[in-house]
């Protein structure tokens, strides 16, 4: 297969005389340009805006966010030779194609715990991040307390079951699981994974299939670690 370079020109050009694509489908929240702000006061312009020649000038596919924060600085701007079936397919695809890539933990741990900056809305940003993919780390791998207790958490969930089986010999003491998770979003990401129910915090041991351990790796928090507070914990059993 022969891959084509698009690319016909290198130029540096002010972010007012880019013109803005009527078709752009991202939209820019404040956090994201504080954040956007702080990269670019601390490091600088590192990589360049893409856009092709039109009548009316010169038109962004990617870099809006930059031309409207900076409009009287000069951009870096790649210049591509695109029609305009071209052109929108490169706009709908950018952003999806880099959000489709996995994350490496330990990699993306190793990489947050090396940053460091004076931007609160960055250092938001990446705290933000690091409890994201903790939160996914957690739901991927059983806890290390899960791997350490599979024994008892058998015996558990078989006492329970020949509890039910004989109502008259049932007494009054149940024993629960508890799962403690760091944010709500991870809890309830795991509720929806498990198949179950939104509005019941506990369920019966009888309906739980405990699983061995697949990994002797414990999850680990990533970067920026941040206190767990009341609002922001919650427990399912």
């Amino acid at each position: 297969m022969t891959i084509r370079d698009r690319i016909k020109d290198f130029r540096r050009v002010k972010g007012r005389d880019l013109l803005p694509n009527p078709r752009n489908w991202r939209r820019h929240p404040q956090a994201q340009r504080d954040a956007m702000r702080a990269v670019l006061e601390e490091v600088g312009f590192a990589g360049a805006a893409l856009a092709r020649e039109t009548p009316a000038g010169l038109m962004l596919i990617d870099g809006h966010l930059r031309a409207e924060l900076e409009p009287d600085a000069e951009l870096p701007v790649l210049v591509v030779d695109v029609d305009d079936a071209e052109a929108a397919k490169l706009l709908a695809t950018f952003d999806p194609l880099g959000k489709m890539a996995e994350p490496d933990p330990d990699a993306l741990g190793k990489l947050l715990a090396e940053i460091e900056t004076e931007s609160e809305a960055l250092r938001e940003m990446l705290e933000e991040l690091a409890e994201v993919e903790a939160s996914v780390i957690a739901e991927e791998e059983p806890s290390d307390s899960i791997c350490e207790n599979f024994a008892e958490l058998l015996s558990i969930q078989q006492q329970r079951k020949q509890g039910n089986a004989n109502t008259a010999q049932k007494n009054d003491t149940e024993r629960y699981l508890v799962v403690v998770y760091p944010t709500r979003e991870s809890r309830e990401l795991a509720v929806k994974k498990l198949g179950l129910p939104k509005d019941e915090r506990y369920v019966s041991s009888v309906d739980v299939r405990v699983s061995r351990c697949l990994s002797g790796r414990a999850a680990q928090p990533i970067g920026l670690p941040t206190a767990a507070s009341s609002k922001n914990s919650g427990a399912t059993g």
